[in-house]
């Protein structure tokens, strides 16, 4: 939203919105972040959970967005330029894991 239009929503002067947003940002309290809408790409979201965190984590790096895990269990993330990559990453885990490894592909998104 443009600092003009806060300013007049809020009925504070310009110049005060842009000094106090200022601070705000220079103290990294606040920043602005890119609203990405991933499915006009050709690109796949998918997750990975899976209870056998140790061997499925070190077979995949192409796409890994992040892995959230304890000792046993995790989901890994990953982002790939299209679904025959996904299909095969899944396949590998599936290999890995027989009977845990369980996807979930996201096809609406999206990020803030």
């Amino acid at each position: 939203m443009p600092t003009a239009k806060v300013s007049e929503d809020l009925g504070i002067p310009y110049n005060t919105v842009k000094r106090r947003l200022n601070t705000l940002f220079s103290r990294h309290l606040i920043e602005v972040v890119p609203l990405i809408d991933l499915s006009k790409t050709d690109g796949v979201l998918f997750s990975i959970f899976t209870e056998n965190m140790p061997q499925i984590s070190g077979a995949f790096n192409e796409g890994l967005v992040f892995a959230i895990n304890d000792e046993r269990s995790g989901i890994l993330v990953f982002f790939v330029e299209n679904l025959p990559t996904a299909k095969g990453i899944i396949e590998r885990a599936r290999r890995i894991d027989p009977g845990g490894a369980e996807t979930m592909v996201i096809f609406d998104y999206q990020f803030f």
